[in-house]
């Protein structure tokens, strides 16, 4: 859809659920989906011109979240492959299908994303008992490190090149219940960006290609739809209320800004 929720179109259609899109560049979008005649989750991944969808992954665990690299040629997701109980982070090369495990813990690695550069992969796990930010060496998992370290949750990054450096958007339950979250990729400035009111959730933020805007899920109005709003949290709206979508109780979540730096394309 376009950045005000119009022009709203069905990418895939089936009777499988198909999952946690992430875009890069090239008109690429990778998605998990139950739709194989194995059961379970798979990466896959859709070209939009020409159209085409490919399954990546084809272990008999589950491989879930995908996220794209910036440059659309490797893929990181979570797989239960390691054991069934810990999900591990692994990176798929798309030309050859190889697979590098980046973790390998008996904690739980979740929520992928890379850095704008594609040198980096920021997750969540909670391998020091609450779910915490961490930052690792995409290529082989080296060089991890904890950067939020609060006994609080926090879950769901995403990485942009922003203004004076890299930050991150993530969302944390510090304040009583899930909000929105800025920092630098070294952990510093951990700044709150919304404050909604009662037991809501604002989570799983998305950057604009320009590193100002994000897109999220918000409960806000009693059922998930998606948001966007300034990195400060001004200028919220819910993009998918009624009015756009066919029903005002439907449930829109997981969203994932595409990578396209293009003024006309939001309408500014």
């Amino acid at each position: 859809m376009g950045c005000d929720g119009s022009g709203q179109t069905n990418l895939t259609n089936n009777s499988a659920s198909d999952r946690e899109p992430s875009w890069a560049s090239g008109g690429k979008l990778a998605f998990s989906s139950d739709r194989n005649a194995d059961g379970g989750y798979d990466i896959y991944l859709l070209t939009l011109s020409p159209w085409s969808i490919e399954r990546l992954t084809t272990d008999a665990a589950n491989d879930e979240s995908p996220a794209l690299s910036p440059d659309g040629s490797k893929v990181a997701y979570v797989s239960y492959r390691d054991g069934g109980t810990d999900p591990e982070i692994y990176v798929l090369t798309v030309s050859d299908k190889s697979i590098v495990q980046i973790t390998d813990n008996t904690a739980k690695d979740l929520d992928p994303a890379w850095s704008s550069d594609g040198t980096k992969i920021v997750f969540a796990s909670d391998r020091d008992g609450d779910w915490d930010i961490y930052g690792a060496t995409a290529t082989d998992g080296s060089s991890v490190t904890n950067l939020t370290k609060t006994a609080k949750n926090d879950r769901w990054p995403d990485s942009s090149d922003s203004f004076d450096g890299e930050l991150i958007a993530f969302a944390s339950d510090r304040d009583g219940d899930w909000e929105i979250f800025t920092m630098y990729d070294d952990g510093s400035d951990q700044i709150q960006s919304t404050l909604n009111t009662g037991p809501k959730e604002d989570s799983q933020p998305s950057w604009d290609p320009l590193g100002e805007y994000m897109v999220m899920q918000s409960d806000r109005d009693g059922n998930f739809e998606v948001a966007t709003m300034y990195f400060d949290a001004s200028e919220f709206t819910n993009i998918t209320q009624k009015g756009y979508s066919d029903s005002g109780d439907s449930k829109d979540s997981s969203p994932d800004w595409e990578p396209i730096d293009d003024a006309d394309y939001c309408g500014e």
